[in-house]
C-alpha cells in the first residue's frame, strides 16, 4: 500500500470526529490549569502578573503540552476497545505517523496558543484593571525579550521524538513511560557527558602562565574541575600541594565537542522517528 495523501486527510477527519469530546474537555482542562497558574501569580507576586512570569508559564506550558500530546498521539492503539478498530483501517504506518505529526506540530500548538491567549487575557485583565500592576502582555512575539523560536525548537524536537516513540511502543501508561524514558535519556546523556568532560578537563596540562606562584608563595600543582559538562563552558581551578585553590579559570568547550553535541541532537530524534515507524508497522503485523 503506497502513501496516499487522501487517506491521511480521511484519517485526520475521522480522528477529529471520534475524539471531538476528548479535545473539547482537554481544552477546557488546559484553560483551567493555565488560568489557575496565572491567577496564582497575580495574587501572590508583589508585581502581579509581570512579563517574565507570563513568559515562563506560556513557554513551559507549551513545551509540556506538546510533549504530553505526542505521547498521547497514538492513543487508539493503546486501548483494547479501540486497538482492533484502529488496526483494521486501510492506512499504512507512515500515513498514521504523518497524521500524528500534523496533530502534534500544527493542531495541538494552535489549540494551546488560542487557549493560552484566552486564559492569559482574563488573568491580565484582572491584573491590570483590579490590581493596576501596569504589566505588559506576553503573546509569543519574537525578539530579545520575546519568544526564542530556535531554543524552543531545539527543546521540542527531541521531546516530540521521545513522545511519538513512547506512544507507538507502550500500550499502557504511555505518557508516564514517556516521561520516564525522557528522564532516563537525560540522566544518561548528562552523566556520560559529565564524566567525559571531567576527564578531558583534568587531563589538560598546566601552562607556564598558570604555574606563576601567588604572593604567599603557593605554587599550582594540579587542576581541579568545577563545571565540566561536555556541552557547557568549563570552569576549573589550579590547586596547590594541599589541594587548596590557587586561581580560577573559565574555558570554552572545544569546537569538535560542540559538533558532537549537534550531531547527537540530530541523530537521536532521527533514530526515534525510525523506531516510531517500525513500531507502528509492527503493530499492524501483530
Amino acid at each position: 500500500m503506497k502513501f496516499s495523501f487522501q487517506r491521511c486527510v480521511l484519517l485526520f477527519r475521522m480522528q477529529l470526529v471520534t475524539d471531538r469530546k476528548i479535545f473539547g474537555y482537554g481544552a477546557l482542562a488546559l484553560f483551567a490549569i493555565l488560568l489557575s497558574f496565572l491567577l496564582y501569580s497575580v495574587y501572590t507576586n508583589d508585581d502581579g502578573l509581570y512579563y517574565d512570569k507570563q513568559k515562563e508559564v506560556a513557554e513551559t506550558g507549551l513545551i509540556l503540552f506538546i510533549f504530553t500530546m505526542a505521547a498521547w498521539c497514538f492513543r487508539s492503539l493503546h486501548s483494547r476497545s479501540t486497538r482492533l478498530q484502529a488496526l483494521m483501517l486501510p492506512v499504512t504506518a507512515v500515513e498514521r505517523f504523518a497524521v500524528g505529526i500534523f496533530f502534534s506540530v500544527v493542531i495541538f500548538p494552535i489549540v494551546y496558543l488560542l487557549v493560552y491567549l484566552l486564559s492569559a487575557g482574563v488573568a491580565f485583565y484582572i491584573d491590570d484593571q483590579v490590581f493596576q500592576s501596569g504589566n505588559r502582555f506576553f503573546y509569543f512575539q519574537p525578539g530579545p525579550m520575546g519568544f526564542d523560536w530556535r531554543g524552543f525548537l531545539s527543546i521540542c524536537s527531541p521531546l516530540l521524538a521521545i513522545g511519538w516513540a513512547a506512544s507507538a511502543t507502550y500500550r499502557r501508561l504511555a505518557i508516564p513511560k514517556a516521561i520516564a524514558t525522557f528522564a532516563l535519556l537525560f540522566i544518561t546523556i548528562n552523566f556520560f557527558g559529565d564524566v567525559f568532560g571531567k576527564w578531558l578537563l583534568e587531563s589538560l596540562p598546566i601552562t607556564e602562565s598558570m604555574r606563576a606562584p601567588l604572593a604567599d608563595g603557593r605554587l599550582p600543582e594540579a587542576i581541579r574541575s568545577y563545571s565540566h559538562g561536555a556541552f557547557s563552558t568549563w570552569s576549573f581551578a589550579t590547586v596547590d600541594a594541599n589541594n587548596w585553590p590557587v586561581r580560577n579559570y573559565t574555558l570554552e568547550v572545544p569546537a569538535w565537542l560542540q559538533w558532537v553535541e549537534k550531531g547527537f541532537g540530530i541523530l537521536i530524534p532521527l533514530v526515534l522517528l525510525v523506531v516510531t515507524v517500525l513500531k507502528l508497522r509492527e503493530q499492524e503485523l501483530s
